[in-house]
């Protein structure tokens, strides 16, 4: 049980080593920070989704969890990582005085971009999985 778990995790953060590595790879890209949000997005969103599917396989949630359920789980634990990424930020800002938060509208663009990218990986799974059903 303990593996499971262990694999589940590790299936779970492969997502974020991928932004990680896109990250590295992009470096010198010019709005950066836009990326990095909608791949954030995606991996928080994709993670979420791999543990959601691990937890109904091991029957620490239903079998009968719609997939819209997984897909809002998905979705509510990006929006909640970013808010408190953005909490974060804030915190950097005030307390060490750095500027990761210039303005009203770059924390609602990253909050927007997180979400676009929780979005789109969960339609694009969705696709795949439906087309696995055929």
């Amino acid at each position: 049980m303990y593996n499971q778990r262990m694999t589940a995790l590790v299936r779970a953060l492969l997502p974020s080593l991928i932004v990680l590595l896109l990250t590295l790879a992009l470096v010198n890209v010019e709005n950066i920070d836009f990326l990095m949000h909608f791949f954030g997005g995606v991996a928080i969103a994709w993670g979420a989704l791999i543990i959601v599917k691990d937890a109904v396989s091991r029957k620490a949630l239903p079998a009968s969890l719609p997939a819209w359920m997984q897909s809002y789980i998905a979705f509510s634990t990006t929006a909640f990582i970013g808010i408190v990424w953005e909490f974060h930020e804030w915190v950097q800002d005030y307390y060490f005085h750095t500027t990761r938060q210039p303005d009203l509208s770059d924390t609602m663009n990253d909050l927007l971009m997180d979400l676009l990218g929780a979005i789109f990986i969960i339609f694009i799974l969705d696709l795949v999985r439906k087309r696995s059903r055929k």
